[in-house]
């Protein structure tokens, strides 16, 4: 279904367009975070390998929007991927960041940084608000949210906002089941995934760019 926004809402849109085929078990897991029993041992939400690799990716000259869905929890500290953001981004460019939780701590408008408290399904409200910004494109998206297969699905859908050498970062593709599935059904032809971290006790990120 696509409105006269032009924004597309369907999640089949994706999987038909973007993946080889369905991550979905089409079950009650679904819904759930399910995780790997071997990653109940991962220490650091964001691990130092995932911060470097996150700097890496990240071309301050050509990034001037970021749209990260979950944003750090304040007893992480400065272990996060907003805190890198914060470091490496220029005054220039946007963050908007999107939680169900609240985490306006983080608001900071002379640094053009902006926190959105939405559940991420919420395509329309969160795009306005962005729009509203003079933002129309994002050049980095951080999908950190909730990773259940009907949830992640609906997390791709900003990806139809990507510039042309927009990047996507999904983080825990190594442990969560979701996350993993995504980057391994992504058509090959379309895309290509770079995946990082992969030492035991690592959740794993991976950097997505279209072909």
């Amino acid at each position: 279904m696509e409105h006269s926004t032009g924004r597309i809402y369907d999640v089949n849109h994706f999987i038909k367009n973007d993946l080889t085929e369905d991550i979905r078990l089409h079950n009650h897991q679904d819904d759930l975070e399910t995780l790997n029993t071997e990653g109940n041992d991962v220490v650091y939400e964001m691990s130092l390998c995932n911060r470097i690799y996150l700097k890496d990716a990240f071309k301050a000259d050509k990034v001037n929007s970021i749209l990260e869905i979950g944003v750090c929890k304040p007893f992480n500290g400065t272990n996060s991927s907003y805190h890198v953001f914060k470091e490496i981004k220029s005054p220039q460019c946007f963050y908007f960041g999107v939680d169900i939780l609240d985490k306006s701590f983080i608001n900071d408008y002379d640094n053009n940084i902006h926190f959105i408290k939405s559940d991420s399904s919420d395509l329309d409200l969160i795009m306005d608000y962005i729009n509203d910004n003079g933002i129309n494109k994002i050049d980095f998206l951080m999908i950190d949210g909730w990773h259940s297969g009907n949830q992640l699905l609906k997390d791709w859908r900003f990806t139809q906002f990507l510039s042309e050498d927009g990047i996507v970062a999904l983080h825990d593709t190594q442990y969560h089941y979701y996350p993993r599935a995504l980057i391994n059904k992504l058509r090959k032809d379309k895309f290509s995934v770079s995946s990082c971290c992969h030492k035991p006790g690592d959740w794993g990120i991976s950097f997505i760019k279209a072909l």
